[in-house]
């Protein structure tokens, strides 16, 4: 189904200049505020097409829903606790009009709202339908700040004094982040770029909040990765909240230089991190409403008794290993992917890798730079796209060089909730698709088995399917030059198999195939973040969580993260660079709302 389909009218192909978008959205808008000020259904549905979406990001509700329809948009509206009170206009960039594809025509606006202890901004897409009438096919309403809370930047920043009898910066961080003084109020597991990006926006909500990582220093679970691994997302989409990249920063962000950045952004924005500390148990009371968090480090244990736990350690933190037989019996090395440092040092052996998702691809190139015999075996379908062609077609129509400021950028691309993106997915992964098709015909050539989405999310939603799907994002190479390897016949496939046993020499595949092997890596990817966190939470708690990631019928968002867990005062933060800024101040915004007795 194509865009011009879903909006179910006319489209309009005259240009539109911006004297007459900004006439016709205003118009909009105003007739908009009406409706949500008099709270009337029938006024509220005139300004939205048949098959409009409601996207609200823990502004009306205390939670991130999409509502599909003007009657389950109206009902959601006027039945949550946060009705709005007051709009305006955001002309600091001006309602434009687009055409996003042949045929279809949008006027985009931004605007300001408060509802009832909440600042917030919003977008609105509209569309002409057959009366000539415009009317909104998407809207997004977005909570900015709580109003008890707002966050302490620019006229708010701090002010220190200087004055003799104040006690000197670095005292009062030395003090903060010992917790002797009190426990913390959120207490974050893991201090990767999820835990430090919740952090650093809960912290400037003026919430008390402590960071516990394993690992000795900030970065290490980037730094401590093979040696060759770059970011495959551009820089333009990838800053980190309140610190964005210097303007020289490279387009694709080296491993180790990001884990270099993390430990700068930590210390800039003065969080509370305690390296080398794990949590041994956390056991939550209900009647108190707070958690016993011990933990564990070279000083001892420490416990703590935060109001709220946040699990943030990362969608790739616990390597699924299967148990395979005979892998006592073989001689050679076997590791799992996460174990990988570089390809050097194996020159002229075998290696062979199980796996053939975006860890197997890096690993069989860096081992093909270093000499090695490589074959990949691959079970099932994988889901390829050239990084270049796919961030311009995927990424770069919102994040550039030359897109709209950063903070406009993330609503534009907030408003189009996850079954949308999903349908909208079609055509850009098709157009992707044609332009990679030497790349693919090769790669199916040479025996690799090609698929164009998840089956349970989308099936030709390309990388969008695969970033929703059960479980956890994977089953896809962004590449970057391992597919040419493939093509070219320099690393082997074998596809539609799987490893059945190790033998002394090398492993016998689920065909009867034998291959030699030296080394073999298992890219079987990851335990999700729901499953490693029972170490410590234990099987009581868990069990009564939301199911990790997949999209919810009745929210039409992803399960588990970033948003209430099915657990008092459990919540889990994940997902890749971009998901830290656009989606971590939503979970800020909920637990302070807790916090303050603001969620009923």
């Amino acid at each position: 189904m194509t865009v011009t389909e879903e909006v179910a009218g006319p489209p309009s192909t005259s240009e539109i200049d911006a004297t007459s978008a900004r006439t016709i959205f205003t118009t909009w808008l105003d007739s908009f505020t009406t409706a949500l000020l008099r709270r009337n259904a029938d006024e509220l549905t005139d300004v939205l097409t048949p098959n409009a979406w409601w996207r609200d990001m823990v502004a009306l509700d205390w939670q991130m829903s999409s509502h599909h329809g003007q009657a389950d948009i109206t009902n959601f509206v006027f039945s949550s606790p946060q009705a709005i009170t007051e709009i305006t206009l955001d002309d600091t960039v001006s309602p434009s009009h687009t055409t996003p594809e042949p045929g279809t025509s949008w006027i985009e606006g931004f605007f300001d709202f408060r509802a009832a202890s909440v600042r917030g901004r919003g977008h609105a897409r509209l569309v002409e339908v057959s009366d000539g009438s415009w009317r909104a096919w998407t809207v997004l309403t977005e909570g900015a700040e709580l109003d008890n809370r707002p966050l302490a930047v620019r006229h708010r920043r701090p002010r220190p004094s200087g004055h003799a009898t104040e006690t000197p910066w670095h005292h009062k961080r030395a003090d903060s982040t010992s917790f002797e003084r009190t426990d913390p109020e959120v207490l974050i597991v893991g201090g990767a770029q999820n835990g430090l990006g919740l952090a650093t926006t809960l912290g400037l909500m003026g919430v008390d909040v402590l960071v516990v990582e394993k690992s000795e220093r900030v970065g290490d679970v980037w730094r401590d990765r093979y040696e060759s691994l770059v970011l495959h997302a551009p820089v333009y989409s990838d800053h980190l909240p309140h610190f964005p990249f210097p303007d020289s920063w490279p387009v694709y962000t080296p491993a180790r230089k990001f884990a270099n950045w993390l430990e700068n952004y930590a210390e800039s924005m003065e969080l509370n991190v305690w390296n080398g500390t794990e949590v041994v148990s956390a056991d939550y009371d209900r009647d108190s409403a707070v958690w016993t968090v011990v933990t564990r480090s070279d000083t001892g244990e420490r416990t703590l008794k935060p109001r709220h736990l946040v699990v943030a350690t990362g969608t790739s933190s616990v390597p699924f290993v299967p148990g395979i037989p005979g892998r006592e019996e073989f001689s050679g090395t076997v590791i799992h992917s996460s174990e990988h440092r570089t390809g050097q040092g194996w020159q002229d052996r075998n290696v062979v890798i199980i796996g053939a998702g975006t860890s197997a691809h890096d690993v069989a190139e860096d081992f093909h730079h270093g000499g090695a015999h490589v074959t990949m075996v691959q079970r099932g379908p994988t889901y390829v796209l050239s990084r270049d062609r796919g961030n311009k077609i995927l990424f770069e129509s919102a994040y550039s060089e030359d897109s709209l400021p950063l903070d406009y950028a993330d609503l534009q691309s907030d408003s189009i909730p996850w079954p949308l993106l999903l349908q909208m997915a079609e055509a850009q992964t098709a157009a992707i698709a044609d332009g990679d098709r030497d790349l693919l015909d090769g790669l199916e050539a040479a025996g690799f088995s090609l698929c164009m989405g998840d089956r349970r999310t989308g099936e030709k939603a390309g990388l969008m399917s695969f970033g929703c799907r059960p479980g956890g994002p994977g089953g896809y190479y962004v590449d970057v030059g391992a597919s040419q390897l493939i093509v070219d016949g320099k690393v082997a496939v074998k596809s539609g198999v799987g490893l059945e046993r190790f033998t002394p020499d090398g492993v016998v595949l689920s065909d009867g195939t034998e291959l030699a092997a030296d080394l073999v890596v298992l890219s079987t990817g990851f335990l999700d973040m729901r499953e490693s966190s029972r170490k410590f939470l234990g099987d009581a708690v868990v069990d009564c969580t939301d199911a990790f990631y997949g999209i919810d019928e009745t929210r039409n968002e992803r399960g588990l993260i970033f948003q209430p867990s099915g657990f008092p005062h459990l919540w889990y933060a994940g997902g890749g660079v971009i998901e830290v800024r656009r989606y971590g101040k939503f979970l800020a915004l909920q637990i302070a709302a807790e916090l303050d007795g603001l969620v009923k």
